[in-house]
């Protein structure tokens, strides 16, 4: 059982991977996630603003948006190498 604020998405269900911001650039209040992008057109945030490493790093979310890119078969995915599922890990 999925907790109640989960969500599953299937891979093919994903269109884009982006990285979005969330707050002011004139107070320095910008933090970011990453961003999905359905085929149905609706929009799903990764990682979206909370407490967590990295969120006022663009850099940061611009590596785990290529991350999950790679891991869903998008184009534009960099070249991070990840775990074979064959290697008993399923990866990052």
């Amino acid at each position: 059982m999925t907790e109640p604020w989960t969500k599953v998405i299937l891979f093919s269900d994903i269109g884009e991977a982006r990285v979005a911001s969330f707050g002011h650039r004139t107070d320095g209040t910008v933090s970011y996630y990453v961003s999905l992008h359905l085929s149905s057109g609706k929009t799903v945030p990764l990682f979206y603003p909370a407490y967590y490493d990295g969120r006022w790093n663009r850099a940061i979310m611009e590596e785990r948006c290529d991350r999950v890119k790679e891991m869903v078969g998008l184009p534009g995915g960099s070249a991070i190498p990840l775990i074979s599922p064959s290697s008993g890990d399923r990866g990052p």
